[in-house]
């Protein structure tokens, strides 16, 4: 299709409110990894005249440049090992660039996105196993095995109570 200069202007225009407008909402469900990825590639590439400057406002992370350096490999069809230290998110997202798809590529990205789910699985779980400590109130670590936690010193005036009596028992020297 083909737009007028004023046409293709002024669409720019919307997109860049409308993605103002949703900015609020994908911050709060997107996590930091994930509003970095969209600031870098969606959001400032919008607004900013001088593409350079993104890269000089969110450089790459190392797994980004691993990233890189496994899509050369994964262009030739060559599989890379992924390992289960590496940032997920960001690497599905960079293998995603990878022209053209070869069959390594497709299981690369399969195998990241399998560990991503496996991550996220067992913060869940963490999660899960701090609320339920958090509701009975009860310590599960080797160490302190089910003894109750001092609910009063987790608050903050309740860490501070030592030091109210102390005050309260101190005399003043005076000299």
């Amino acid at each position: 299709m083909v737009y007028s200069a004023k046409e293709a202007e002024f669409k720019e225009l919307v997109l860049r409110r409308d993605l103002i407008n949703i900015y609020p909402q994908l911050a709060a469900t997107m996590g930091l990894d994930g509003m970095r990825n969209f600031n870098k590639h969606v959001f400032f590439p919008k607004f900013l005249q001088d593409p350079s400057l993104i890269d000089i406002m969110f450089p790459d992370t190392i797994d980004e440049m691993k990233a890189e350096q496994e899509n050369e490999q994964l262009s030739k069809n060559k599989y890379p090992d992924v390992l289960e230290t590496d940032e997920h998110l960001a690497h599905i997202y960079i293998h995603y660039s990878v022209q053209p798809k070869t069959v390594a590529t497709w299981f690369h990205i399969a195998e990241h996105e399998s560990l991503l789910a496996k991550q996220k699985a067992a913060m869940m779980m963490q999660e899960q196993m701090a609320m339920q400590e958090g509701l009975t109130g009860i310590q599960s670590s080797p160490d302190n095995k089910n003894k109750p936690i001092n609910k009063e010193r987790l608050s903050s005036q309740g860490a501070t109570a030592p030091l109210k009596q102390e005050m309260k028992t101190a005399q003043p020297t005076i000299q």
